[in-house]
């Protein structure tokens, strides 16, 4: 029901895959908003791996690199590098 900070989502997303996410916790944020990529309902879900299975996405997954590019562990740990630095003082 959730995975902690989306890990598994974000790394399926860089690797290419198109994602097809829950409206909750942060996976709208995670897709940009992009509602192809996201379902409210049991019944929308099948329906959206329905279409899925039987024919082309409604487009190209490599967009949503970008959208999760900023959560990358290098970008991350670069900014907490920075903030526990200026916490610090140094």
């Amino acid at each position: 029901r959730h995975e902690f900070f989306g890990l598994a989502a974000r790394e399926a997303i860089a690797l290419g895959c198109w994602p097809l996410l829950p409206r909750r916790v942060d996976y709208p944020e995670m897709v940009a908003g992009r509602e192809e990529h996201l379902y409210d309902t049991e019944e929308e879900l099948a329906a959206r791996l329905e279409a899925l299975l039987t024919g082309p996405p409604a487009g190209p997954a490599t967009a949503l690199r970008d959208a999760i590019a900023a959560h990358t562990a290098e970008r991350v740990v670069a900014r907490w590098d920075q903030w526990i630095d200026e916490m610090a003082g140094a």
